[in-house]
């Protein structure tokens, strides 16, 4: 008797039965513009996940395994390239215009 092969097709699970942690960040910045003579400065500071919450991956989703359903990872950071995770991030930046 051959395996039956159901790849490419619906399972018969209805919508919704595994959910993933839900997501909540907040970033914010300060932004200080000042000027001496022909100069501009901008002072600029920036704060990614201000709260310092973490950011839970989804479930493992696959059936056949047997950690289906937990969360072993974190959210990879979408809003900060050089991060890598989720944690609190802080940045200091100035520039100056003449």
């Amino acid at each position: 008797m051959p395996p039956s092969d159901t790849t490419g097709t619906y399972g018969s699970t209805g919508r919704n039965t595994m959910r993933g942690p839900g997501q909540f960040n907040i970033d914010a910045s300060i932004i200080k513009n000042t000027r001496f003579g022909r100069f501009e400065h901008e002072l600029r500071i920036e704060a990614f996940n201000v709260l310092n919450h973490p950011q839970f991956a989804q479930p493992n989703g696959q059936i056949g395994n047997s950690a289906v359903g937990t969360i072993s990872a974190m959210l990879a950071s979408s809003s900060c390239a050089f991060c890598g995770t989720t944690e609190r991030q802080v940045q200091i930046a100035m520039k100056v215009k003449f």
